[in-house]
């Protein structure tokens, strides 16, 4: 398993794929809005 990744912004996430393209797994978890730290929408 790779080493988690935290995006916060859905800039940061596309970037990540266009510069990963031969990723074969993506697990997406979201945060709650209360740990008030940024994330994707």
């Amino acid at each position: 398993m790779e080493k988690a990744v935290f995006f916060t912004n859905q800039d940061t996430f596309e970037a990540w794929f266009k510069n990963n393209p031969n990723a074969t797994d993506v697990s997406v978890g979201y945060l709650r809005k209360s740990t008030e730290r940024d994330s994707i929408p």
